[in-house]
């Protein structure tokens, strides 16, 4: 958690559900990921397998389809 940039790259449909309660669940010493959560800057990068268990995953793809220019990655 003390690190300025945290990247998170996922992929596989064995993925999902550790992605989706990290992503969407609550914070648990269940899913340890999921303290990601309060960290101010990380990205988590998947492909369609590892994200298809995300119950918001049509929100996540509108909003980083429309991103402002001025927003990296």
């Amino acid at each position: 958690m003390e690190a300025r940039h945290i990247v998170l790259m996922a992929t596989g449909e064995a993925k999902a559900e550790a992605i989706a309660r990290l992503a969407e669940g609550p914070i648990s010493a269940m899913c340890p990921g999921s303290i990601l959560q309060l960290h101010p800057n990380t990205r988590v990068i998947l492909d369609e397998a590892a994200a298809s268990q995300l119950a918001q995953g049509d929100y996540y793809r509108y909003t980083y389809e429309n991103k402002p220019a001025w927003q990296r990655l």
